[in-house]
């Protein structure tokens, strides 16, 4: 065990190895590669281009400076190429580092504003440059027509000679700076402009005054031109220039350096780990040995798996044929054993209905209980073995929960009542009423805890409680719990008593009966609806079996008698006298949820008090509900006592009695009791006979889950009904069912029989068995249906089986037929499938047309 862990910590360190090894030969790698020659290339190549650039600017300007350069056009080229150098210079190579990127970049920004600043020196230098040009061509075109003017005139030597020095002087100004010279141009510009009137009549006047002011523009801007050329010549763009360049050959000697340092790193790792691979290789290598050897102890396990592998299969095949054939043999045991329990517990009820002696009754109602005793048990093992194969699954359906409780209980009812026990039920307020789930699997749970209590309770009460405890938007979880004040289950046979064949009394003298089936089959059932069985017990004081179910929420709410709390009743003051607390509670809790005022008591004595306070008071109890059985003053003589009484004699009394006994109808006629309920009493119950007894005009609402059951009226036709069974017993009992509703049954042995006896007459019914000879029940109704669809009419069909096996249901209702019903036969359920399937106002046949008959006679006459 501790070998596991080392080994898995062992192999997870030398994964993380060599996940680091990986991990810093790469980062290694990534380093030795970090300067791109590329872009060192390219960003030298951009600082080199840029020096050339501004010294070519600095000689283009100089050129243009003194008139040999035409034109301005390499100017702008040079700078507009400058800007788009220093633009791409914002790309600084990755392999200098974030503060030297961030040096180099704010170099680059200084350069840029240098450059900015030079553009506009350089556009003030052209438009200046451009009015000095201009003063300086047409200074001596100027000078020349003067000269014309004036050359053949003698008195006006003084004149030409002064034009010719102002000439010579000004074009020596453009070329030199001498500030001496300059005052003597001023000089002469002032002399000829105090002497141009004096030559005013002889020569233009705008001439002379046009050429004086072209020289004087030539003395103002050669001085501004001159300064700007100077300060232009005087930017720093070079020393700038060359700075970025220092710097940016520092940081890439520094990234050089780091990257052949890594590179030396980088071939130390590689060596060291090639150190390591090659012991590697040599451990694999010694290693492979052993790994052949166990390879081939692995190549013998495997074959011995193999075996192993195929025996497995055929015994999964071997269980799976045992399971089908266990299957049939529950199928056919339970099609053998029904149809004799049929034939006696169907004579035993018809026998039962004769005229018979006390003694001859007793009899034959013990062979009835002991053969519906028998079925018990079978339906019990037919259970837990389709539990067992995994062939028992859930049907459910809409149902409305407190009267399935109610239901099932007043089956129970009886053996309670006869053992002196008070059985009841409790379902808390916030549990909804309307779910979705199979109703048969819950009563079937109920009957046998419930069953289970009053069996092993000789004196107190059971009672069933319902509590809610979660709920979502469709489904809901229950917990349904059965608790008794019987002998108890010692603690240490607990364990044991959910497990099939088992009881908590197991020696040959025990006291109770049974199989020790119901509660295993129980716990099978409660975790098929996805909830779990438990017991909590003490010997001597009771048990509790609890039990969870999730169940289904209907779309629409049920509607129950309890919604009609009508105005009438609301705030209605009822007395409550029941010597059971349990009882109390619950009734107390029913009439509190139709807003009326209850006031509980456990006495006769003490309900005789309560009324006679509250006549006094003015608030007197309208009805009363009376436990029938109590001490000392029993619910009847209460009634006597309170009908005697002029003052209280107005209240309506309810009788609730855990069981009936002789004389008691007669007996609550005599007192004046309105209504006579039997324990336990659903709350629909207690609501209609509530609303009875006080005339109230309202009528319950059916519950929707629990449509009205068709009852066979004495006004109901006689039908025509043909049986098809081949058991001489089961013939006999279903004709006498049927022949004691004044149904004519015409009787067949099997299906090919049957075909004929449809061909030559009409029938209203078929009750068919599902295994016949000749041939089965399932046969004849395919062709009975085939018949059908060429003519488009329909005959009610309805299955007879003594299976009881899952999909037998599914099957009779695939092969065509309308109802199913499982032997042994139960008049009731005879009776109301029948009425289900007939209706009870028809007046003539289902069958009567002729071209079905014809149809089913060619069939038959095709049948071999």
């Amino acid at each position: 065990m501790v070998g596991k862990p080392l080994r898995l910590f062992s192999r997870l360190g030398l994964v993380a190895i060599i996940v680091s090894a990986v991990l810093l030969l790469t980062f290694l790698f990534v380093q030795t590669q970090a300067i791109d020659p590329q872009e060192h290339y390219k960003f030298h190549r951009i600082v080199g281009r840029i020096h050339e650039l501004h010294a070519m600017l600095n000689q283009d300007m100089l050129k243009a400076r003194h008139g040999y350069l035409r034109h301005y056009d390499p100017l702008t080229y040079e700078l507009s190429e400058l800007r788009q150098l220093y633009r791409g210079m914002q790309s600084i190579p990755k392999f200098i580092d974030a503060a030297g990127q961030a040096e180099v970049r704010k170099s680059v920004e200084k350069s840029r504003e240098l450059l900015s600043q030079q553009e506009v020196l350089i556009e003030h230098f052209k438009s200046t440059n451009a009015v000095l040009k201009n003063s300086l061509r047409y200074f001596p075109m100027l000078a020349t027509e003067l000269v014309e003017k004036v050359l053949f005139r003698n008195d006006e030597r003084g004149l030409l000679a002064s034009l010719n020095y102002k000439l010579r002087d000004i074009l020596i100004y453009n070329l030199t700076s001498n500030d001496e010279l300059e005052q003597t141009i001023r000089a002469h510009m002032e002399r000829l402009g105090q002497n141009d009137a004096r030559y005013a009549p002889d020569i233009a006047r705008a001439d002379l005054d046009m050429l004086l002011a072209h020289g004087r523009t030539i003395l103002r801007t050669k001085p501004q031109l001159d300064a700007l050329t100077t300060e232009l010549l005087s930017l720093p763009t070079l020393q700038r220039h060359d700075d970025l360049t220092r710097l940016y050959s520092t940081h890439y000697e520094q990234a050089l350096q780091a990257a052949n340092l890594y590179r030396l790193y980088l071939s130390l790792f590689v060596v060291v780990l090639l150190g390591c691979i090659a012991y590697v290789l040599m451990q694999l290598h010694q290693s492979a040995h052993a790994l052949k050897a166990a390879n081939a102890e692995l190549t013998a396990e495997v074959t011995e798996r193999q075996r192993t592998e195929t025996e497995l299969q055929q015994a999964k095949a071997t269980a799976e044929a045992a399971s089908r054939a266990k299957s049939e043999f529950l199928a056919n045991m339970s099609h053998e054993i029904r149809t004799p329990m049929n034939g006696i517990i169907g004579m035993t009820g018809l026998t039962l209905d004769t005229e018979l002696t006390p003694e001859q009754h007793d009899y034959v109602e013990m062979i009835k209980n002991s053969a519906e005793a028998l079925l018990s048990i079978l339906n019990d093992i037919l259970d837990f073995s389709k539990i067992e194969a995994g062939k028992l699954a859930l049907d459910p359906i809409d149902f409305a929960l407190r009267d399935t409780l109610g239901t099932t209980l007043k089956t129970l009812a009886l053996r309670a009542h006869q053992k002196g026990l008070e059985l009841s039920y409790d379902v808390q307020p916030d549990v909804p009423d309307g779910l979705i789930g199979d109703v048969g699997r819950l009563r079937q749970i109920l009957v046998n805890l419930v069953g289970n209590a009053i069996k092993f309770t000789a004196q107190g009460e059971v009672v069933v409680r319902v509590e809610e405890t979660a709920q979502t938007e469709d489904e809901i979880w229950l917990r349904v719990a059965v608790t008794d004040t019987g002998i108890g289950i010692p603690e240490e046979k607990q364990r044991f008593i959910l497990e099939p064949f088992t009881q908590a009394d197991g020696s040959t003298t025990r006291q109770y009966g049974g199989t020790g089936l119901g509660l295993a089959i129980t716990r099978q059932l409660v975790a098929l609806m996805g909830g779990e069985l438990c017991i909590a017990s003490v010997v001597n004081r009771g048990s509790t079996f609890h039990f969870t179910a999730r169940c289904g929420l209907q779309c629409q709410p049920q509607v129950g008698a309890e919604a009609l709390a009508l105005s009438q009743l609301h705030a209605l003051p009822v007395l409550i006298v029941d010597d059971v607390a349990t009882n109390r509670r619950i009734l107390q809790a029913y009439l509190h949820h139709w807003h009326m005022h209850p006031t509980v008591v456990d006495s006769g004595q003490a309900a005789l008090v309560a009324m006679e306070q509250a006549q006094e008071v003015g608030t007197p109890f309208p009805l009363v509900l009376l436990n029938a059985r109590m001490p000392e003053m029993d619910g009847f003589a209460l009634a006597e006592r309170i009908k005697q009484t002029p003052s209280l004699a107005g209240a309506t009394i309810m009788m609730l009695t855990s069981g009936q006994h002789p004389g008691d109808a007669a007996r609550c006629r005599e007192v004046g009791i309105a209504a006579y309920l039997t324990k336990p009493i659903m709350q629909s119950e207690l609501w209609e006979a509530i609303v009875a007894v006080l005339n109230i005009t309202a009528s319950p609402v059916q519950d929707a889950s629990h449509p009205p059951q068709p009852v066979v009226h004495d006004g109901q036709r006689h039908l025509c009904i043909l049986l098809a069974e081949d058991n001489l017993v089961n013939q006999r009992l279903a004709s006498h069912l049927l022949e004691k509703r004044g149904h004519t049954v015409v009787i067949v042995d099997n299906g090919q029989a049957a075909l004929a006896a449809l061909a030559q007459q009409a029938f209203d019914l078929v009750l068919m068995d599902v295994q016949m000879p000749v041939m089965d029940g399932f046969e004849t109704t395919k062709t009975i249906r085939a018949a059908e669809r060429e003519t488009g009419t329909h005959l009610p069909i309805i299955a007879l089986t003594a299976h009881a096996m899952k999909g037998d249901d599914e099957q009779c209702r695939g092969a065509g037929m309308d109802d199913y019903l499982t032997k042994p036969l139960k008049p009731d359920a005879l009776y109301q499938a029948i009425a289900r399937l007939v209706p009870y106002t028809a007046d003539t046949h289902i069958l009567t047309d002729e071209p079905f008959l014809s149809e089913l006679r060619d069939l038959v006459a095709h049948t071999p």
